[in-house]
């Protein structure tokens, strides 16, 4: 039976599920602390509500021959390694003083919108409620292909309009109510062991990074990351104990 205005205690048990399989299938990343729904947990909560999304055809916004440029500085990462970072993007025109960038590079722009209703599946009632856009404008996006990008306005569109309709479920179910995909400009501002913090999924991925966080000289940087690697392990099913992470 499909119901949007859900009881106290249809929500708190709807949410009670909806974490037990988002943590089962690992739908969801942690991003500075908070954990995100990626768009097949939304999908997932849908359906314990009788909804699923009506995609529509994905719009192209760029045009053939448009092109995005890009500046890159050299940083040093927590490790002293050096690494090229993304610090202009315009599809308007070069930066004016390029002697202040390591290079400048001119890609391909592509740019996509997407809106998605929701039916009511007992119903056939169309609810008109989810729209995104993507573009490889994006930092961590400039190397997608254009099948990528109109993908992931159709993947954004999706998360959204269940965010719009259900987010109270998600909310419940103790997950931050945006979801994953539209996450990127926060992923932007997270450094490289963020990221690589991200990328662990497994006990052996965790002590591995535990070895590499012991090469810290910041006591207060080395222990911050560790608590975030904590918390990720944790939303994923993986504990801490006597010094080491094992599968939950």
């Amino acid at each position: 039976m499909t119901k949007l205005a859900l009881t106290q205690s249809e929500l708190i048990q709807t949410g009670a599920l909806l974490r037990a399989h988002i943590k089962k299938h690992k739908l969801s990343t942690l991003i500075q602390d908070k954990e995100y729904p990626f768009c097949d947990a939304w999908k997932y909560a849908g359906r314990q509500v009788g909804l699923v999304p009506v995609v529509h055809e994905p719009v192209k916004l760029s045009e053939k021959g448009d092109v995005a440029f890009l500046g890159y500085k050299k940083r040093k990462n927590s490790r002293g390694q050096e690494y090229e970072s993304i610090e202009y993007i315009s599809s308007l025109e070069p930066p004016k003083d390029d002697s202040n960038y390591s290079r400048i590079d001119k890609i391909p722009l592509y740019a996509y919108k997407c809106s998605v209703d929701l039916k009511i599946l007992s119903t056939g009632e169309i609810i008109p409620c989810g729209y995104a856009m993507c573009t490889n404008m994006e930092k961590k996006k400039v190397t997608f292909d254009e099948y990528a990008i109109c993908s992931m306005a159709q993947t954004r569109a999706i998360a959204k309009a269940f965010r719009n309709i259900i987010g109270d479920i998600m909310y419940e179910a103790g997950l931050e109510p945006t979801p994953a995909e539209e996450m990127d400009e926060k992923m932007d501002e997270l450094d490289d062991w963020d990221i690589s913090i991200l990328d662990v999924k497994t006990a052996e991925d965790a002590n591995a990074m535990i070895e590499q966080l012991k090469g810290v000289e910041d006591e207060q940087y080395k222990r911050s990351k560790f608590i975030r690697l904590k918390k990720h392990c944790e939303s994923i099913g993986i504990v801490y104990q006597d010094k080491k992470f094992y599968k939950n």
